[in-house]
């Protein structure tokens, strides 16, 4: 268990940029939560996707941290570059976790992709008489 521990609080430590009150603790439970049978599985997971991205059918918005370990610029302009519908925003000052660095930023950020997302699906009304 204390390997576990450890390893929780080593992993919680690299998905942010500075730390984030209350957060971390969190994030070290979460982590174990996950049995041990179901870690080695998500260990053995490719960190680069980047064969599926053309199954992608839906606009993606891309969040990440410029602290980020496992994210570059030339990641995200690759994958941008595959799904021309799909929109990045980075953040200057956060890592990994930039929904618990900047969550009012993410939130809006979030909110208003979807509203775009909707409003251009949205059938076009006859104009009024």
């Amino acid at each position: 268990m204390a390997d576990r521990l450890e390893a929780s609080r080593l992993g919680a430590g690299l998905l942010t940029a500075h730390p984030v009150p209350g957060w971390t603790d969190t994030a070290i439970m979460l982590g174990l939560l996950v049995p041990p049978y179901a870690q080695a599985p998500l260990r053995k997971h490719p960190v680069n996707n980047v064969d599926i991205v053309d199954k992608i059918g839906v606009p993606v918005l891309v969040i990440y941290g410029q602290y980020d370990p496992g994210v570059s610029d030339s990641d995200v302009s690759r994958f941008l570059k595959q799904l021309p519908t799909s929109k990045a925003i980075k953040y200057e000052a956060s890592g990994h976790a930039t929904f618990a660095e900047e969550p009012e930023r993410f939130n809006r950020d979030l909110a208003s992709f979807v509203d775009q997302r909707q409003d251009r699906s949205r059938p076009k009304q006859p104009s009024g008489r």
